[in-house]
């Protein structure tokens, strides 16, 4: 009792008072038990610690717990064995680091160590519990690496990678992302957004975002505009879906984000020449249909400049001063509603080409040569001119008749820059020549008018370009002025001779045609080409008659003879223009084979890097966490690490693989087009609930650019469908049609009876109404007699092929 009196631990059963029931009770312990000394010495060791040390009970009995500590350890262990002494008190199992336990064959074993003391007689003692750790250990590094892989996929994915809350808060970023937004690092990304609204141009639109991922869960690319850390603005498509906590409530959003500001340029350079070429066209038909240009002028400015998308589009003339220097002038004007006209200012009439600073655009307009300017960049000498008239950016391209220079036209921007695509500016040069040859067409009809009008007067006093031809085509009678048409000095030189013999060779039948006509009693015209006495070669017009004598009879012919050689000059060019037009339209048709197969190859490589990469080193971590489950035992708490890390990698694999079969289907290209149809319902029966059924008519698969297209623009019709809840089936049908696929995909929802409508909202129907047109096909939208709605599109045959 004294001895209880004197240490604090007194109140605990003396070793000694330990009957042989509770040896054996410690030796059946599951962990090993250890018992030293204040000195360090064994006083007992169990089974389970000669099993874990490797020495029999005796040798352990002779050994100090420093003999069990590694050497460069044992100095440690000494002060912290010391320590304990001082001040004595149970510690638990794994509320210290992990310690290391040298075994016999001195391998190194990690442990974790439970400690208490017992009172023993006049001593105390220390009863050490150890446990062996090593497969805790190896499935703690196992987690790591394999956290340590999802995160290096998560970092060096091409694509950015999000995480967000509801309100708008970045959770995580990967590099990927940062970049596109013009951040250094994601952590920059995370502190300078707290709220993603603020990177949305059009506020709004994140609104209608989450609205539609409340109720779809998932939204697929989802296109619109953000502002760079720098404040340029970047298109970008998302696929973002909901996070969900256990209870099924959405607490944030991940998903990814891909640039497509190129693509979206491109896409709208290609809108914008479609739109200049049908406004080209629309120029050249009406300069064919109407007699006046000059009338018709500002109906085809308006619909120059609103296809091209300026603010103003001025024709300017060039012209003579009384000196004799070239001037230019404003002559007609378009403004788009709020831009003012600057056309009656006077820098824009009679300006000097020499001297008033712009002698750089003379030289490349005369030379047939189309300006690009900028404001910011031009030289010294024409900046002030361009801003006080408030021009940013400009395309003059410039106008030719009958080879001269007559003027140019000068489409203007204001308030921003603009970077014309060639392409642009060739559709520009086109309308320009239809202007051009418009104009020489006037010119020419109006200087025929003027003949026909003297020739008019000459003939009621004395006739002007007038010839009479006898019945067997010897030249009776020919004016002053025909006389000078064939190149005649007399008319000795012709009368009296064959007129054929002035026709050229290949129009001799159609003229000896058109006098038997007339001497018959019909009158005719005809155009012809001739060559006069000197060799020029000019085409004419004639309109014949017969010509009777007093008594009734047909004595021969008369005929009045225009000159039409500037008029078929005229039309000529028209031609060449019109032709112009159709191999700019067949160059669009050919870039927008080279953007599909763009942007199927894109997806591709998208699809192969997933694959190659993320996919596998996933697939692989996802293996090895299902190795280390079965080895690790019976410890509940690590297998459900496990299982949840596994969980999590399974999820990510599958979210990855959905991805990559929408980015890029092997089925496409290995099976066609039905049986990768086939394969996406099936995937979506499974994701939805929405039945499937592909109905395929095809004797021989499409192209692979039309296969590609048409199944992104199904896929499109599947979004749409799924977005409304009442379409419990959908069906697929393929077949040929005008050297062509025709594509019709119904559904049987039956919300309203009619089908939805293509508007900027519907993002899935837009896209694919544009996709038909840029390719050359057509696309229609209507609601099905038995209810729900029908999608139907034809695509040609190969974009490739209806391009040439």
């Amino acid at each position: 009792m004294a001895s209880a009196a004197r240490d604090p631990m007194g109140d605990l059963p003396p070793i000694t008072r330990l009957g042989g029931s509770a040896w054996a009770v410690l030796d059946t312990l599951p962990d090993a038990i250890v018992v030293s000394g204040r000195d360090g010495r064994v006083v007992f060791a169990n089974g389970q610690a000669c099993e874990l040390t490797g020495y029999e009970r005796g040798e352990l009995l002779a050994l100090s717990v420093e003999d069990l500590v590694p050497p460069r350890l044992r100095e440690t262990h000494v002060a912290d064995r010391l320590g304990f002494f001082e001040a004595p008190q149970t510690r638990s199992m794994g509320a210290a680091k992990h310690l290391l336990l040298v075994r016999r064959d001195g391998t190194e074993v990690p442990v974790d160590v439970s400690l208490a003391p017992l009172a023993a007689d006049d001593s105390l003692l220390v009863v050490a519990a150890l446990r062996d750790v090593s497969s805790r250990r190896d499935t703690e590094r196992a987690l790591e690496a394999a956290e340590a892989r999802y995160r290096s996929v998560f970092d060096n994915a091409i694509a950015g990678i999000f995480v967000t809350t509801t309100d708008g808060r970045y959770l995580d970023a990967n590099r990927a992302l940062a970049r596109m937004l013009g951040y250094g690092t994601p952590a920059e990304l995370i502190a300078a957004v707290p709220d993603v609204r603020a990177l949305y141009v059009d506020s709004p639109g994140r609104d209608a975002f989450q609205a539609r991922l409340a109720r779809e869960g998932a939204v697929f690319g989802y296109e619109y505009r953000v502002l760079r850390a720098d404040g340029s603005v970047l298109w970008v498509s998302e696929n973002v879906r909901t996070r969900l906590d256990e209870r099924g409530n959405v607490v944030g959003y991940e998903g990814t984000s891909i640039d497509i500001t190129e693509r979206r340029a491109a896409e709208e350079s290609l809108r914008r020449r479609d739109r200049i070429l049908g406004a080209v066209a629309f120029a050249a038909e009406r300069f064919l249909e109407s007699g006046g240009w000059e009338s018709i002028l500002p109906e085809v400015l308006r619909s120059l400049g609103e296809a091209a998308g300026v603010e103003r589009v001025i024709l300017f003339e060039n012209h003579r001063a009384a000196d004799g220097s070239l001037l230019t002038s404003g002559k007609a004007e378009w403004t788009a509603p709020g831009v003012s006209s600057e056309i009656a200012l006077p820098i824009n009439q009679d300006f000097p080409w020499q001297g008033g600073g712009f002698e750089r655009w003379a030289a490349a307009l005369s030379g047939r040569s189309i300006l690009v300017e900028r404001a910011a960049d031009a030289p010294p000498a024409e900046r002030p001119l361009l801003e006080t008239l408030g021009i940013d950016s400009l395309a003059a391209v410039p106008v030719f008749v009958d080879g001269d220079w007559w003027g140019y036209l000068s489409f203007e921007i204001c308030g921003e820059t603009r970077e014309w695509e060639q392409a642009e500016l060739d559709v520009l040069r086109a309308a320009a020549g239809a202007l051009g040859a418009a104009v020489g067409r006037s010119r020419s009809e109006t200087q025929v008018v003027e003949r026909q009008n003297l020739l008019s007067a000459i003939i009621e006093t004395e006739p002007e370009c007038v010839k009479v031809v006898a019945p067997d085509g010897t030249l009776l009678q020919m004016n002053r002025a025909g006389l000078d048409m064939i190149e005649a000095d007399s008319a000795e030189q012709v009368v009296g001779r064959p007129i054929l013999g002035l026709v050229a060779e290949e129009h001799r039948d159609a003229f000896d045609a058109l006098i038997r006509r007339a001497i018959a009693g019909e009158a005719g015209n005809l155009e012809f080409e001739i060559v006069g006495l000197k060799g020029t070669r000019r085409w004419f017009e004639s309109s014949a008659a017969p010509l009777r004598d007093a008594g009734g009879n047909i004595a021969s012919m008369i005929a009045i003879t225009r000159d039409v050689t500037e008029r078929r000059r005229a039309d000529q060019e028209l031609r060449e223009s019109l032709d112009l037009l159709r191999r700019s339209d067949t160059a669009r048709r050919r870039l927008a084979a080279r953007l599909l197969a763009a942007e199927v190859d894109e997806r591709a490589r998208l699809a192969e890097r997933l694959q190659s990469d993320s996919i596998q080193q996933m697939t692989a971590a996802s293996l090895r966490l299902e190795t280390l489950r079965r080895k690790i035992g019976d410890d509940p708490e690590t297998a459900r690490a496990i299982e949840a890390s596994a969980a999590a990698v399974g999820d990510a694999i599958s979210r990855l693989q959905g991805m990559m079969f929408e980015l890029h289907p092997s089925a496409l290209e290995r099976d066609g087009l039905a049986a990768a149809l086939r394969a996406l319902c099936r995937s979506r029966e499974i994701e939805s609930s929405l039945g499937c059924v592909v109905e395929d008519r095809l004797q021989v698969e499409p192209s692979p650019e039309i296969r590609a297209l048409a199944f992104r623009m199904i896929l499109d019709a599947l979004h749409d469908v799924q977005k409304r809840a009442t379409a419990t089936r959908v069906w697929i049908s393929l077949e040929h049609r005008d050297d062509g696929l025709l594509v019709r995909v119904r559904d049987d929802g039956s919300d309203s009876g009619e089908a939805p409508q293509p508007e900027p909202g519907r993002v899935d129907l837009v896209e694919m109404r544009e996709r038909a047109e840029v390719a050359g096909g057509r696309w229609r939208l209507e609601a099905a007699p038995e209810g729900g709605a029908v999608v139907e599109f034809w695509l040609p045959g190969s974009i490739g092929v209806l391009g040439s």
